[in-house]
């Protein structure tokens, strides 16, 4: 099978799931949502995160720093960094609007 017939199957099969339990497809809609926001918050995240660290460790090693110590200071704070720098970007560049999906819904 090729994707565009597969993907087709699932557009109809999505088509059919909207006109047969409307409640159920809004609420898988808003789960996809959810994930996808998810996904790209992390994603985006760790691209940012990646950056700082990276201008983190080239500052710290002009100043002579022990690099194992750059690596444990940047180890406790990656899952919040990478959290708020992902939620930075994906709110600056995904503004809150309501999908197609979510309006027909």
């Amino acid at each position: 099978m090729s994707w565009g017939f597969s993907l087709a199957l699932i557009i109809i099969g999505m088509f059919f799931l909207v006109q047969s339990y409307p409640m159920a497809a809004a609420k898988l809609a808003v789960t996809l949502k959810r994930r996808w926001r998810s996904w790209l918050i992390q994603h985006y995240g760790d691209l940012r995160f990646k950056a700082v660290a990276h201008h983190f460790r080239a500052q710290e090693a002009k100043k002579g720093t022990n690099p194992l110590l750059v690596e444990t200071a940047l180890a406790r704070v990656k899952d919040k960094l990478v959290q708020q720098l992902g939620t930075e970007v994906v709110n600056a560049r995904f503004p809150d609007e309501p999908t197609l999906l979510e309006k027909l819904l």
